[in-house]
């Protein structure tokens, strides 16, 4: 008799089950959903249908996310740069995320106080190195974590001495 209801259902109501079992997990982007909806191989005007319905519902706001997740990846220690490629990955509209981090850094949140930050978190791990070692790795490292060429050379060239070990 389950079995029945199951095989019951109609397309649309398959698709949005489908999406809700996605969402449970975490949220996702617009692009996201509709590449796995896809991949379920729903028809594009039923991924259309369920999206649109998604969003009337609030389950899928692609700006919500993407502040969301520039919040998280902020405190994890990641810079604008990797911030940004995050939020590209995920699907979100490249002018969304512009717009997001523009209002993000307007808000108070400044990256070459994070970068320091996130700098003397590091540093201590490498304590016994040479000055050129430890600023060679320490500016990888900033760079790996997402922070301009400009932020690593001002952070680096104007804190030479001030790491204590």
């Amino acid at each position: 008799m389950m079995m029945e209801k199951k095989e019951n259902k109609t397309l649309a109501q398959q698709a949005m089950d489908s999406a809700l079992f996605f969402l449970k997990f975490r949220n996702h982007s617009v692009a996201d959903m509709q590449e796995r909806l896809k991949r379920k191989k729903f028809s594009e005007n039923l991924v259309c249908q369920t999206i649109n319905r998604l969003c009337e519902m609030g389950l899928l706001n692609d700006e919500k996310l993407a502040r969301e997740l520039t919040e998280k990846c902020y405190g994890a220690g990641y810079g604008k740069i990797k911030i940004q490629n995050t939020l590209c990955q995920k699907g979100i509209p490249r002018q969304m995320i512009d717009r997001v981090l523009l209002t993000f850094y307007s808000d108070g949140h400044d990256e070459f106080h994070h970068a320091r930050e996130t700098l003397e978190k590091r540093v201590k791990k490498f304590e016994g190195l040479d000055k050129k070692t430890l600023y060679m790795r320490l500016g990888r490292y900033l760079t790996r974590q997402g922070f301009s060429e400009d932020v690593v050379e001002e952070i680096l060239e104007k804190y030479r001495v001030p790491f204590d070990f």
